[in-house]
């Protein structure tokens, strides 16, 4: 049967690849349409014959993505041919893993999904009407809930595949050398942009472009990562020296003294990050990150470091310092910081008077429209061209009306009170491997949103589709964790909590034994 099963795909995939090439050969009468459509019939036709293996595919893909994203910052996701970049062509590559590779459902057993869809439909709403007036403009602002399908392709794929385990192995080997990467890159992006290589075929997109708000939150989910012990079985398992963990935090606070210069939304995500672990775990190893963190202090202000850290602003002490007292409302008597902090209340003030108080209460202004020329902000911060008002919050209002801030503020209420109550029954029933994994889901979670109420950050992929993955992550986690109380429980309290479904108790296991 099997072989009957691949004989007929074969059979279907060469029929379509023939008719590909048919359609290709038309391309001296109509270049352009015939070879979009023979590149989509090739697409769909090796998705229809490898689908099974797709969805494995997607993930893989995805974490390259995520890892260009970590590591080269901005300039990776200007990867592809304008305006198809690697985000939308590894969205693409999930989709049709869904498509041909048997669907997601297991993700929409979680309440957080349903939410997703709501947000998406509204989104969708306010964005259709304004595609033929603003075109390309549209979709690219449409980013904030479009990117939400990473969520959802990630949650299904990674329960089908029971793929936590591996996700956690992946993040330990990989991304925990960023905190080695991000000082190197701060300095070679601040000291020498104009001589970094650009992208292929982009004229003014360095390849490594480094946002100090995004590195900043990489940072603050790596850490959180060490503190609550995840990291842990990898650099056993690896037998990494350990010396290696001293130079780590140290390279760690020389990235986070280049963000945090540069980002008060940055300083903010890792501050928030870090307090959570600190406040949610009983055990935190936080002696030798503090011990490090005394000597760079030391050496970093008995130095005096400076370096140009962009916007006007330098890595040093008094200027983190000003960032701080910022970020609090203090004046700092640098125009850099106060007179950006005005604009930002300004501009944020008058998008709750047109929406809340005024004309576009239920409507919002939609997606495709330039806020910052519509609201006459174009320009006033310092010169720069601007599309967002630099906090999510005012930017999902200001498009999508209140009853889209109803639902993004309801998804991410959910997402993230679900997060706490997960953990918090976890420690209380000893099962200190899915507390783990909680609070770090959750403290990297806030980092983004930290950073997103202070700057155009979830609107870009870098930023979107790392967030957006990051949730599916933790659906995953979520609806595992539910499916193990449930395979648990006794038949009795099945009824009456009103379970069902099939229980994943093998990567439930798999967790548990990560720590």
């Amino acid at each position: 049967m099997r072989a009957i099963q691949l004989t007929g795909r074969s059979s279907v995939a060469g029929a379509g690849l023939l008719l590909a090439a048919l359609v290709g050969a038309g391309a001296a009468v109509m270049p352009l349409p015939s070879l979009l459509v023979a590149f989509a019939l090739t697409v769909v036709t090796l998705a229809f014959h490898f689908g099974d293996r797709l969805p494995l595919v997607f993930l893989g893909a995805l974490g390259v993505c995520l890892c260009g994203y970590t590591f080269m910052g901005k300039g990776f996701a200007y990867v592809g041919v304008p305006p198809v970049f690697i985000g939308e062509i590894v969205l693409t590559l999930g989709v049709l893993a869904a498509i041909f590779g048997g669907g997601v459902w297991p993700a929409f057993r979680s309440p957080v999904v349903w939410l997703i869809v709501a947000f998406a439909l509204w989104g969708a709403a306010r964005t259709v009407p304004y595609l033929g007036t603003y075109g390309i403009d549209a979709l690219r602002d449409a980013t904030i809930w479009g990117y939400g399908l990473f969520a959802i392709l990630v949650a299904g794929f990674v329960l089908r595949y029971r793929a936590l385990a591996p996700a956690l192995s992946a993040y330990a080997r990989w991304f925990w050398w960023s905190a080695f990467w991000s000082p190197i890159a701060g300095a070679i992006f601040r000291l020498a942009e104009s001589s970094i290589p650009h992208v292929p075929g982009q004229s003014d997109i360095p390849v490594l472009f480094v946002k100090a708000g995004d590195s900043a939150v990489q940072l603050a989910g790596v850490a959180a990562f060490v503190l609550v012990g995840l990291a842990e079985p990898i650099q056993a398992q690896l037998r990494r020296p350990a010396w290696l963990e001293w130079a780590w935090w140290g390279a760690w606070f020389g990235g986070l003294a280049i963000s945090g210069a540069a980002s008060r939304g940055g300083l903010m995500s890792v501050f928030v990050a870090v307090a959570t672990v600190l406040v949610l775990r009983r055990r935190v190893r936080w002696w030798k990150p503090a011990l490090v963190s005394v000597l760079f202090a030391v050496v970093f202000v008995g130095s005096d470091v400076t370096l140009n850290a962009g916007q006007e602003r330098t890595v040093s002490s008094r200027q983190i310092a000003a960032n701080i007292r910022s970020i609090f409302g203090v004046r700092t008597q640098e125009s850099n910081l106060d007179e950006t902090r005005t604009w930002r209340l300004n501009w944020w003030s008058d998008i709750i008077g047109y929406t809340v108080h005024g004309p576009y209460f239920w409507t919002g202004k939609g997606f495709g429209v330039n806020l910052a020329d519509d609201d006459g902000y174009q320009g006033t911060e310092r010169g720069i061209p601007n599309r967002h008002p630099h906090n999510v919050q005012m930017m999902v209002l200001a498009h999508a009306g209140v009853p889209g801030l109803a639902l993004w503020s309801l998804l991410q209420l959910t997402f993230g009170g679900s997060l706490l109550v997960a953990c918090v029954r976890a420690r209380r029933e000893g099962r200190e491997a899915w507390a783990r994994v909680n609070v770090w889901i959750l403290a990297f979670w806030l980092a983004f949103m930290a950073n997103a109420a202070f700057d155009v950050f979830l609107e870009g992929p870098q930023g979107g589709i790392w967030f957006w993955s990051l949730m599916g992550f933790g659906i995953a986690a979520l609806e595992t964790q539910r499916q193990q109380r449930y395979a648990l429980a006794a038949p009795g309290e099945r009824a009456r909590a009103g379970w069902g479904g099939d229980a994943s108790v093998p990567a439930a296991a798999a967790v548990a034994a990560w720590s």
